[in-house]
């Protein structure tokens, strides 16, 4: 019948209509792609850098003073994060703590750190195979941990030569703060640290 086709043809019409006007809505309002929120994220961090530097210096401001600090007791098992394998810090005569006391500092300031960062895209995280004797049995002397910083566009900086300070700074930074808190509560001006902070990243002046 007529009839019949007219309205298959009519329906069918209708649906393909509405499967247009839903492809277009999801277009307009789907989620950006990684490689579009990777590059906003790295502009952002670098918009960051630019508005600290132009924006005037906080006061530096003196924490507390008077409290007493309590001796950690030493940490001898190294536990790596990498292999899961264990590694034993004897302590020595002279030695108070061990190596792995001024690492687990270093670990907490890294926690808070990479907590900042992530909110940008960016990574913040310690490389500790020093510490480990199953991932390198032929390291002798101290170990030491890598700082690695790593910005939302794959920008990967290794820094062998650090402090605790610098993961504060990073914590900072990417908190949007423009002081850099220390143990004591004490701030200082972030601006005065933007050498560092851009050392740190390797995003450097134009």
């Amino acid at each position: 019948m007529p009839w019949i086709s007219i309205l298959l043809l009519t329906v069918g019409a209708l649906l393909f209509a509405g499967l247009a006007v839903k492809t277009h809505a999801e277009e307009k309002t789907s989620p950006v792609t990684v490689k579009r929120m990777t590059r906003a994220s790295n502009e952002q961090v670098e918009r960051m850098i630019d508005k600290l530097e132009a924006q005037p210096a906080p006061e530096s401001k003196m924490g507390a003073m008077c409290y007493e600090m309590v001796a950690d007791s030493p940490i001898t098992e190294y536990v790596c994060p990498d292999c899961g394998a264990k590694t034993l810090y004897p302590l020595k005569e002279d030695e108070w703590p061990s190596p792995l006391n001024e690492l687990e500092d270093l670990r907490e300031a890294e926690q808070e750190a990479q907590v900042a960062a992530a909110k940008l895209g960016a990574i913040v995280s310690l490389d500790e195979k020093e510490y480990c004797r199953q991932c390198q049995p032929e390291f002798e002397g101290t170990p030491n941990a890598v700082l690695i910083t790593r910005l939302p566009n794959g920008r990967q900086k290794r820094t062998e030569d650090f402090t605790i300070r610098d993961l504060w700074i990073l914590r900072d930074f990417f908190l949007g703060k423009d002081v850099v808190v220390g143990l004591q509560e004490d701030e200082e001006p972030l601006k005065d640290q933007l050498p560092r902070l851009r050392e740190l990243m390797m995003v450097l002046p134009e």
